[in-house]
């Protein structure tokens, strides 16, 4: 047998090392492999969301009160309020409208907020009762005495 030169042991001694690194790196990661893949879902509907708002009391020049809201909400999610907006008002004494009331109002004639800290509405409830915040402005007409307020308003929300 032939006898081995350092030079050879340490060659052969490397390339073992060398093997068995990559051998056992091998093992310890396992084979690398590749892939593709898909997903679909569907998205909640949206339905509009619904409320009615119970004034305590009459209204009168400079009151400012809380009024109860029953909100619906119809969505499979809860939603935060965000927002109200007036959109008409309509004024009635007794059986007929009272148009000379009307005429006086604006903007800030009746203003309901949203709480300091807003709302979130559960999902799929109905008549869930929160507190809103109201005020009648100090100015408003004489000829609105005696009559029947009826606010139409949009809000908005975001998904909570």
């Amino acid at each position: 047998m032939r006898k081995m030169t350092k030079r050879s042991t340490a060659i052969v001694a490397t390339s073992v090392l060398a093997v068995g690194g990559l051998a056992g790196a091998a093992w310890a990661t396992g084979w690398g492999v590749t892939g593709v893949g898909s997903a679909s879902a569907t998205t909640a509907e949206i339905k509009p969301m619904r409320a009615d708002i119970t004034v305590a009391g009459n209204l009168y020049p400079g009151k400012s009160a809380n009024a109860v809201a029953l909100v619906d909400n119809p969505n499979e999610f809860p939603v935060t309020l965000t927002g109200m907006t007036p959109t008409n008002i309509s004024v009635r004494k007794g059986n007929t409208d009272n148009d000379a009331c009307k005429a006086t109002l604006n903007a800030s004639s009746i203003v309901v907020t949203l709480p300091n800290t807003a709302p979130t509405i559960a999902k799929d409830t109905e008549n869930q009762s929160i507190t809103v915040p109201f005020s009648v402005a100090q100015n408003l007409s004489s000829t609105c005495a005696n009559s029947t307020f009826t606010l139409s308003f949009n809000f908005t929300g975001e998904s909570a």
